[in-house]
């Protein structure tokens, strides 16, 4: 049986194929103190990632920069694109070949 392509798996594989390089710098600006014991204190947290992990996995790598705020109750919200959905990549969602800054939130 032949293997199937779906229009996501192409789409994000095409993105990323498209780079000059398939990682990605983000900023990410954590908001002030929230007095919930994390490690808020509107810093800016910078990190270079591939395009092909999940929003989620991205999470993962950060909860150790925010003193192990558990993933879900993290939220990653662009400008242009708003919450961040767990299972999407960054080469879905067209994120990749250079900077991307993006605002923490959580809930």
């Amino acid at each position: 049986m032949p293997s199937q392509t779906y229009p996501c798996q192409t789409r994000r594989t095409d993105f990323a194929t498209s780079l000059p390089t398939p990682t990605v710098t983000l900023s990410i600006q954590v908001p002030p103190s929230n007095n919930s014991g994390w490690n808020f204190n509107g810093q800016s947290i910078s990190v270079s990632v591939d395009v092909m992990p999940t929003i989620k996995a991205v999470k993962g790598w950060l909860a150790s920069e925010l003193g192990g705020m558990p993933v879900n109750k993290m939220q990653l919200k662009s400008a242009a694109q708003g919450f961040l959905k767990d299972g999407a990549t960054l080469a879905f969602l067209n994120i990749g070949g250079g900077t991307g800054v993006f605002y923490w939130s959580c809930f």
